[in-house]
């Protein structure tokens, strides 16, 4: 088991990505996580009994919270991850990201991953820089992951997925 070797699908992507350098010795990534998130209030409401005027209002009202937290969220993790980027490419084992920042092969990065803006997603890992996969004014660097939670890993796994169903999705309706 010990010579077991994990493989991920990878998608192309276009998510922001948010870095700042670490130490090779650094812990986990700081967790983005949010109990109880993920949870969907709407059925819960409208099972409550409550009048379908105070329902819609509550369910508008939680929906501008979400975007109010995304905003003031997104700009805590733009003061305390300085370097900024895309990806292009994602799976469970990495990214491949488009960042102006240098790097070098075996640098240390704690990376934030915004997998989705409404409602906010984020995952977090500390990856190892391998390699620059194409230079010039924005180059890409191939970055795999070395230490990341598993609930970030089953976010960055449920995305990768969700991508791979749309693009199935896509190409069933353009072939006919």
């Amino acid at each position: 088991m010990g010579d077991e070797k994990r493989t991920f699908s990878r998608v192309e992507t276009g998510v922001r990505v948010y870095m700042r350098r670490v130490p090779e010795d650094s812990g986990f990534a700081t967790g983005f996580d949010c109990p109880g998130c993920d949870t969907d209030t709407s059925d819960a409401l409208k099972k409550s009994n409550l009048p379908e005027g105070v329902t819609d209002f509550l369910l508008d009202l939680n929906r501008k919270l979400d975007i109010l937290i995304s905003l003031s969220s997104r700009k805590m993790i733009q003061d305390d991850y300085p370097i900024q980027g895309s990806v292009s490419e994602i799976s469970g084992a990495g990214v491949k990201c488009h960042a102006r920042e240098r790097f070098s092969p075996g640098d240390h990065v704690e990376i934030v991953l915004v997998l989705s803006a409404f409602p906010l997603r984020m995952a977090s890992a500390i990856a190892k820089v391998v390699r620059l996969e194409r230079g010039g004014k924005d180059p890409v660097w191939a970055m795999e992951f070395t230490r990341v939670r598993d609930p970030d890993l089953e976010q960055i796994v449920q995305f990768v997925f969700k991508e791979q169903r749309a693009r199935i999705r896509e190409q069933k309706w353009a072939d006919r």
